[in-house]
């Protein structure tokens, strides 16, 4: 007896463990640059921010109008389709907590250390343990990388990477804004 499995399973398991940041780079002048290096220093260094996410219509600056949170999708134990959202992250002395929903259900996450790459404005937590009810454990990652920034510091924008393997694998990447609170 021969097993087939649809191609979209297929492409999904393979896209879920092998997807990465796209390559595409914004230009970005020396002087915003530089600003958005500093927003980024200030915020991994803070003794307390928070962001709010949400992603935006195709590389604009406004959030899609159905999107609260970064999204990241994928499959787990006998091909359950998950669905992964990262709705805050809040920093305090370069340690980030989590506000994530697996499929609509909350998620606890633990503290995780925040690194910054200022030679590619990026801010990234790695590995962090997620539990959701009380069967779902991952491991997840999401990486931040800032092309703009609005409202003196208030708003910072770019690309994002929110990835999760486990009892549930997936990914997820695309273009994002976050409010600073």
């Amino acid at each position: 007896m021969r097993l087939t499995l649809p191609p979209v399973i297929v492409a999904t398991v393979f896209a879920a463990g092998c997807s990465t940041l796209p390559e595409k780079q914004t230009r970005v002048d020396a002087e915003s640059q530089s600003e958005l290096t500093t927003t980024l220093e200030n915020l991994a260094r803070a003794p307390a921010a928070s962001l709010a996410f949400c992603e935006t219509v195709a590389q604009g600056r406004q959030c899609d109008a159905e999107s609260r949170g970064l999204k990241a999708a994928g499959l787990g134990g006998v091909f359950l389709p998950l669905d992964a959202t990262l709705t805050r992250m809040s920093l305090r002395a370069g340690q980030a907590d989590f506000d994530m929903s697996i499929n609509g259900i909350p998620a606890s996450c633990a503290t995780a250390p925040v690194e910054l790459n200022d030679s590619a404005r990026s801010l990234t937590a790695s590995g962090f343990y997620c539990n959701w009810a009380g069967i779902g454990n991952v491991l997840a990652t999401v990486q931040l990388t800032a092309d703009w920034q609005a409202g003196g510091a208030d708003i910072i924008g770019g690309r994002y990477l929110l990835r999760f393997n486990g009892t549930g694998n997936g990914a997820g990447a695309g273009t994002f804004r976050a409010d600073l609170r």
